[in-house]
C-alpha cells in the first residue's frame, strides 16, 4: 500500500501502472495494471501461503508485460517496467527463476528490485534475481519492509519528475 500510495502522488501527474502477483506454488493476478490513483483504493492485501514458486511469479508477470495493450505505444511515454519481487527466496518450483528474471530484463527491459524478507531468507538467490547487487535489499522487519517500499515510491516519484527513466 505504501509504494502504491506514493505512486498515486498528485504530483506524479498518472505516471504510474501497477499490477499486484502473487505467488505460493502457483501465481495468480491479484490486480492487473491499474493506474496508481485507483489502486490505491482497491487494492487488495497479498497473502502469504506455503510454498513459493517465485518462477510462476516472474512468468505471470512477464505474460502481463507481453499481453499489456492498454498503452498506444505512439502517443504516450512507456517507462520501463520496475518490478518489485518481495519473498523469503524459499524458492521450492521446478524450474529454477534465474531463466524467467533473465528473461525479463532482457525482453522487456524490466529493472527487477528484489526484497528478502525475514531472517532466514535466501539472500543469494535473491541477489541473483536482482538486476544488479544494488537492486537487492534485505527486510529483517515489518517496518524495514515499509521503509523499503517508500524509499522505491519515492525514488521512482523523483526519476519521472526530472524526466528520467528509473531503470538505476
Amino acid at each position: 500500500r505504501e509504494l502504491v500510495e506514493i505512486l498515486a502522488s498528485p504530483q506524479n501527474l498518472d505516471s504510474f501502472r501497477c499490477a499486484v502477483i502473487d505467488f505460493g506454488s502457483e501465481a495468480e493476478v491479484v490486480h492487473g495494471f491499474t493506474p496508481a490513483r485507483d489502486l490505491e483504493t482497491i487494492i487488495k492485501p497479498i497473502t502469504i501461503k506455503g510454498s513459493t514458486n517465485i518462477t510462476a511469479g516472474l512468468e505471470l508477470a512477464a505474460s502481463l508485460l507481453m499481453n499489456d495493450t492498454t498503452l498506444d505505444p505512439v502517443s504516450v511515454r512507456r517507462l520501463k517496467p520496475v518490478i518489485v519481487l518481495y519473498s523469503d527466496g524459499a524458492h521450492n518450483g521446478c524450474t529454477p527463476p534465474e531463466g524467467a528474471a533473465d528473461h525479463l530484463k532482457r525482453v522487456h527491459g524490466c529493472t527487477i528490485v528484489t526484497i528478502a524478507f525475514g531472517w532466514l531468507a535466501d539472500k543469494q538467490l535473491l541477489t541473483r534475481l536482482a538486476t544488479s547487487p544494488s537492486h537487492f535489499y534485505r527486510a529483517k522487519h515489518g517496518a524495514d519492509l515499509r521503509a523499503l517500499f517508500l524509499g522505491i515510491g519515492r525514488t521512482l516519484s523523483a526519476s519521472v519528475a526530472a524526466g528520467v527513466d528509473p531503470q538505476n
